[in-house]
């Protein structure tokens, strides 16, 4: 699948992330054409901003509040947002690389042309969000939810997704073949796996869970 890429200017100023808060009055206001490096943050607020045409690299954001937060064009690698709340926010044409987000709250937000490589979501919480044109490589979603949401143009590789809630979350033409799954919560109806491909394998462990008997 072909995500269209962050479109980023060549010309990002080095900037401290803090110094650039007084300046947004009520949230609102546009952090832009500048490049985060190396800052930690704990309880920060950033409520109401948006990233756009920006580069975060190294940093930590621990208990940070990201509440309705934008993420329009922007390159994120090395970050840790372990248990911030992100809930209501957007995410368009971004890159998300080597990035840990922990126990942390996605609900009701909503993806555009992301992709995410190598990073953890373990725990964290993504129902009722949306999301289209993704491109999902060697991350891992364990005990995440994911629940109640609407996805489409989901491409996953070498993920892990073991203990996920899909729970009305319909996986139709989704790829699970190259992924690790297993004790997902669905309803009782099975109706979410309807459509999805799975490895042989895969199909065998899901027997069980389906109610069918499989006889050598």
């Amino acid at each position: 699948m072909k995500i269209k890429e962050p479109k980023l200017t060549n010309k990002l100023t080095a900037a401290k992330l803090d110094a650039l808060l007084p300046c947004r009055e009520d949230g609102g206001y546009d952090i832009k054409c500048v490049k985060i490096n190396n800052q930690r943050f704990y309880q920060a607020d950033f409520n109401g901003l948006t990233f756009r045409n920006t580069v975060l690299e190294n940093c930590a954001f621990i208990n940070c509040t990201f509440y309705k937060c934008g993420f329009i064009d922007m390159l994120c690698q090395g970050c840790d947002f372990s248990n911030s709340d992100f809930e209501e926010s957007y995410w368009h044409r971004c890159r998300i690389q080597d990035c840990k987000a922990a126990g942390a709250d996605f609900s009701f937000s909503c993806a555009r042309e992301v992709e995410v490589l190598d990073s953890l979501w373990e725990y964290s919480n993504f129902s009722h969000g949306k999301g289209e044109n993704i491109a999902v490589r060697k991350c891992s979603y364990n005990n995440a939810r994911l629940d109640e949401m609407k996805l489409k143009g989901i491409d996953l590789e070498e993920c892990s997704l073991i203990s996920t809630n899909f729970f009305h979350t319909s996986l139709k033409d989704l790829d699970f073949s190259s992924s690790a799954i297993g004790n997902w919560l669905i309803s009782e109806g099975k109706d979410e796996i309807k459509g999805a491909s799975f490895s042989t394998s895969q199909a065998l462990a899901l027997a069980g869970l389906l109610g069918i008997i499989i006889k050598p």
